[in-house]
């Protein structure tokens, strides 16, 4: 193997013709991680929930679309749409559903799985391949960001350094370079407090790509995401001294990141996204925590009216709104753009 760079790693590793994110295999058929959609349908209800009081707000009677980035098997826009079905079928008549995978691999699960829908979306590898004329999109995504390539970089005496990375018989060697052009420019526009001798992840190209193609997509356009990370303006942490940059396999984490099929991830700076949207015209209504947006748009009442009528693992659903578990370490930001 050729001297790699980290990016260019992950690029391979979940993206190649043989990556972790091209296989036929869903996510929650690895069982490598836990996603909030797979925990439970209620938090695809409350998202469902979300759309429906923001498109009525925002786009009035206009026609829409409404598109979920990075589907997967199309868990959360089934939960999505079944809401809306059942509880607004309204908007469930009028939307335009899209589906953004770019594993065509899964094609057939993700019809599979929304076939009670079937009449009401389409499929899509990318942002640029969705036909509407609407000028109006809500666009939701799940743990987006966090899968998409990064590098690894370093401050150390006043240089900016990022991993190269070499293989000698089975071992895999990781440099520290001074960081590429491009990067260091990107990195130093930023303006960011950057701490010295701790590793801190930045994104690659392909963070950027996503949101100038959102930006792109329509006139008015509504833009909701979950991941987990933080604000914040400073590069590299003394509580974080390798970086957050880890692994998941086996719903185990790891930071060996040279193990076969694995997903490698990291935290994200909901800093740097927002001033990214901020740059194209956006507007930033909200970043807050999964739990707080979970309980203020009516998780409780939806899971209540359920326990009702069926049976209902409450130990889940704890889970996504416990501080210990996913409530506190997933983010939620929301922007607009209204023209």
């Amino acid at each position: 193997m050729e001297d790699i760079y980290f990016d260019d790693f992950i690029r391979h590793k979940s993206y190649g013709s043989e990556g972790y994110y091209k296989s036929s295999l869903t996510i929650n058929e690895k069982n490598d991680f836990i996603t909030s959609p797979n925990i439970s349908n209620f938090f695809g209800n409350v998202i469902g929930k979300f759309i429906a009081e923001k498109i009525h707000n925002k786009f009035n009677k206009e026609k829409f679309n409404v598109i979920e980035i990075g589907s997967n098997d199309g868990t959360l826009s089934l939960h999505v749409l079944d809401y809306l079905s059942k509880f607004n079928n309204k908007i469930y008549q009028q939307v335009n559903f899209f589906l953004v995978e770019q594993n065509l691999n899964l094609e057939k699960k993700i019809n599979r799985n929304l076939n009670r829908h079937k009449n009401k979306f389409a499929i899509c590898s990318n942002i640029e391949e969705i036909n509407s004329e609407n000028k109006n999109s809500f666009v939701f995504c799940n743990e987006l960001f966090d899968s998409l390539p990064f590098h690894r970089c370093i401050f150390r005496e006043g240089k900016l350094y990022e991993i190269l990375i070499s293989k000698t018989k089975d071992k895999y060697i990781e440099t520290e370079v001074e960081a590429r052009t491009k990067l260091k420019d990107k990195i130093m526009s930023l303006n960011f407090d950057i701490e010295a001798t701790f590793f801190f992840e930045f994104p690659s190209d392909e963070f950027f790509d996503m949101v100038k193609s959102i930006n792109n997509m329509n006139n008015n356009i509504l833009f909701l995401s979950f991941d987990y990370g933080d604000k914040k303006n400073i590069l590299g942490s003394s509580k974080y001294p390798k970086g957050t940059a880890r692994t998941f396999h086996n719903n185990r984490v790891n930071d060996n990141f040279y193990n076969n099929d694995v997903d490698i991830t990291y935290s994200i700076n909901f800093e740097l996204l927002s001033r990214e949207f901020i740059s194209y015209g956006f507007n930033e209504e909200f970043f807050e925590t999964q739990t707080k947006f979970l309980i203020d748009n009516s998780f409780l009442e939806i899971i209540d009216n359920s326990i009702k009528s069926s049976s209902v693992d409450t130990t889940k659903l704890k889970s996504l709104i416990s501080p210990a578990f996913m409530g506190e370490a997933f983010k939620v930001i929301f922007f607009s753009k209204i023209v």
